[in-house]
């Protein structure tokens, strides 16, 4: 999962294109990155939270490039 992860960055954000899979790991990933759910008990989905400095340096792609579809339980 987390080569997919560290795939899938280097394809969507174009400063990291030209980057190898190695950086990517060593420069981007290897920040300390906060991790936790939303307060909305309604819709606890995880949130991610980026150090400012990786930001200013590499920039994220659209975040509508990481949102998922809901899952179809089948329910109605």
């Amino acid at each position: 999962m987390a080569y997919l992860f560290v795939t899938l960055e280097r394809l969507l954000v174009p400063a990291l294109r030209d980057r190898t899979l190695g950086w990517i790991k060593a420069h981007y990933f290897n920040a300390i990155v906060r991790l936790t759910v939303s307060d909305d008990p309604n819709d606890p989905r995880p949130e991610v939270e980026f150090p400012g400095w990786l930001l200013d340096d590499y920039g994220l792609p659209p975040w509508e490039a990481f949102v998922l579809p809901p899952a179809d339980t089948g329910a109605t």
